[in-house]
C-alpha cells in the first residue's frame, strides 16, 4: 500500500534516494502482482463454481415433475418452470406477467382465492385441488401447495405455488366410486 501511495504522488517522478529503496519497491510490487493473480485465480474459480450451480439449480427447476410458479400479492406469474408449461401446452414466456386466474377454471376460481385467503390467514402452507385450463381451454384436475414469501421485514411479498397433475388420479377416483354400484344395480 505504501508503493501505491509512492506512485500516486506528484512527486513520484523524482529520483529515489538509492538503489537499495527501489529495489525494495520493485519486491513490493512484485509480491502484489502474485497477491493479485492469486486473488484473480480464486475470483475466477468462484466464478465458475456458481455458473456451474445456476446451470444446475435451473435445470433442476425446470424439470421437477411438478408444475412450479411464483406470482405476486396481485396474482401476476413472476417466474414459472418448464413443466408448468408443458401442462398448460403453452410457452413460458406467454405466463409471465399474465394473471394465475387466466389458467384457472373459472368455476374454480373461488377455491382459488378462498386457497389464497387461507394462507393469508393461517400463515401456514396450504393444499388445494381444483381445475385449470390447457391453452386450448381443455381443463384438467390438479393439486396446488402453495406458501408466502415475505421479504425481510416479515412483509407478504409473493406466492410461491407447487402444481401436481392429478387428473389419472380424479379418473381413477370416479371409476372406482362407490356410486358405480348403483349404475349396475339399476342396469
Amino acid at each position: 500500500m505504501k508503493e501505491e501511495l509512492l506512485m500516486t504522488s506528484p512527486n513520484f517522478a523524482t529520483p529515489l534516494a538509492d538503489s537499495e529503496d527501489r529495489l525494495k519497491l520493485i519486491q513490493n510490487l512484485q509480491t502484489l502482482r502474485i497477491e493479485l493473480e492469486m486473488q484473480n485465480k480464486e475470483l475466477l474459480r468462484s466464478q465458475l463454481e456458481l455458473m456451474t450451480s445456476k446451470i444446475y439449480y435451473t435445470r433442476l427447476y425446470d424439470t421437477t415433475p411438478v408444475g412450479d410458479f411464483t406470482i405476486d400479492l396481485n396474482g401476476i406469474i413472476m417466474a414459472a418452470n418448464l413443466t408448468l408449461s408443458d401442462m398448460l401446452l403453452m410457452e413460458r414466456s406467454s405466463l409471465l406477467d399474465k394473471h394465475i386466474t387466466d389458467y384457472i377454471v373459472l368455476e374454480d376460481h373461488i377455491i382459488y382465492y378462498q386457497h389464497l385467503k387461507d394462507i393469508d390467514t393461517l400463515k401456514t402452507r396450504q393444499v388445494c385441488e381444483l381445475r385449470m385450463k390447457k391453452k386450448d381451454s381443455t381443463p384438467f384436475d390438479v393439486q396446488l401447495e402453495t406458501i408466502l414469501m415475505t421479504d425481510r421485514s416479515k412483509k407478504p411479498e409473493q406466492y410461491r405455488t407447487v402444481v401436481i397433475d392429478i387428473s389419472e388420479r380424479k379418473k381413477t377416483e370416479m371409476e372406482n366410486s362407490p356410486f358405480d354400484c348403483l349404475n349396475i344395480v339399476f342396469k
